[in-house]
């Protein structure tokens, strides 16, 4: 076979698998939900389950269909879900780290095929948000001269953001390359004049922070694809 004629069915089959992530069902919790093949998902040594307040999803042991269900029943995405943004930009969402006090209250979703260094930001019912982030580079956050405690207001790029939520919360890893963040954090939420977005989390030696903006329920859609990097058979 030609090096022209391999390219060219490589190409096709990356283009199928494209449009068959795309093509999902609803989540509703039918029977279509719990089948399927699983993807593998990510581990650390110590071989951490995908358990409540778990930094990882560990390959020998990954996260239920069911159980990955309830985690996210009340957002209005889950693990798989593809999020359409008006402009013609998307994300699948991959993994994510689920912030919880007694439950849910807020995940970060990464997205790697979005291009960057991009995540969503949800946080859930009956509250629902959502915001299109990407990372603040390490020489930004190193200017921010942040603590282990996030500050009232910060400013970023000349721009004055006051705090508007500050938690302390349980970190979870669940799906394929979320960051690891440590398991106790602090998850602060910042505002600008507008739609701009700051979302800091702080831990012991930890601290990341994503700029964005929130997107009005009418600049994104929610498709459910189906795909998933979760045990059919759990």
């Amino acid at each position: 076979m030609s090096l022209l004629v391999a390219a060219t069915l490589a190409a096709g089959s990356f283009l199928v698998g494209r449009w068959v992530m795309r093509s999902g069902r609803p989540r509703d919790g039918s029977a279509d939900a719990e089948t399927g093949d699983a993807a593998p998902t990510k581990t650390d040594d110590s071989g951490a389950s995908g358990t409540p307040g778990a930094p990882v999803v560990a390959a020998a042991k990954r996260t239920p269909r069911a159980a990955v269900a309830a985690l996210f029943a009340e957002f209005p995405c889950t693990l798989g879900d593809v999020i359409l943004r008006t402009g013609g930009d998307e994300a699948w969402l991959a993994g994510a780290v689920v912030f919880s006090e007694e439950v849910p209250v807020s995940a970060l979703f990464v997205a790697p095929d979005a291009g960057g260094d991009h995540a969503i930001f949800v946080r859930p019912r009956p509250g629902v948000s959502v915001a299109w982030l990407r990372a603040v580079s390490p020489a930004a956050l190193d200017a921010l001269k942040l603590g282990s405690e996030p500050p009232s207001a910060l400013e970023l790029d000349g721009l004055w953001f006051e705090r508007t939520r500050r938690l302390p919360v349980r970190a979870e890893r669940v799906g394929t390359g979320a960051p690891d963040v440590g398991e106790q954090v602090i998850v602060a939420e910042y505002a600008a004049s507008g739609v701009d977005r700051v979302v800091v989390v702080a831990g012991p030696g930890v601290l990341r922070a994503w700029r964005g903006v929130v997107l009005e329920e009418a600049l994104y859609e929610v498709i459910a694809s189906g795909a998933s990097t979760l045990d059919p058979d759990e």
